[in-house]
């Protein structure tokens, strides 16, 4: 969402938290931000996955309604560069990993119901999408570093955008 002022120049960006669903062109001597608001107070039952190898959070947010949980796995952390070792401790991890993947997969399906309308992923967004490979759902990836409990982070990463200003 774009900002002009009367000299046609950009003042202010918003990327919003949902997708814009079509374009239309204001002008006047205010600000009309009434699109934006319909947008905002579209009532949408969002599933968000915040990954993390080893600490996902996943949880529904419908309206002021929200249902989180943390799936907890043991991947390990990083090691040092250097032959063999290393190579093993990647395949280590490497099975840690899918074993997280699969972990979450699950829990998802246990959560996951018809009322869903959108995804939202964040955190190691290329985790992200091998947990979210084959939801119906579209999934929009937000790149977003957020902390605090499950039910937060849930809805930090469901109703964050971005404002600009130029």
């Amino acid at each position: 969402v774009l900002f002009y002022d009367e000299d046609h120049c950009i003042s202010l960006a918003i990327v919003p938290p949902f997708r814009i669903e079509r374009s239309e062109w204001i002008t006047g001597e205010l600000l009309d931000l009434d699109p934006l608001k319909r947008m905002l107070a579209y009532e949408l039952v969002i599933c968000v996955v915040y990954a993390h190898a080893g600490r996902t959070v996943i949880g529904i947010v419908e309206g002021s309604e929200v249902r989180a949980d943390i799936v907890r796995t043991g991947v390990q952390a990083k090691h040092t560069k250097g032959g063999w070792s290393q190579r093993r401790f990647e395949r280590g991890r490497d099975q840690d990993i899918e074993y997280h993947i699969k972990k979450v997969q699950e829990k998802l399906q246990l959560m996951i119901d018809d009322r869903i309308r959108i995804t939202i992923a964040g955190g190691d967004l290329p985790l992200a999408r091998k947990i979210l490979a084959g939801v119906d759902t579209p999934v929009i990836e937000k790149r977003i570093d957020v902390d605090g409990d499950p039910e937060t982070i849930a809805v930090k990463v469901a109703w964050a955008g971005r404002l600009y200003r130029l």
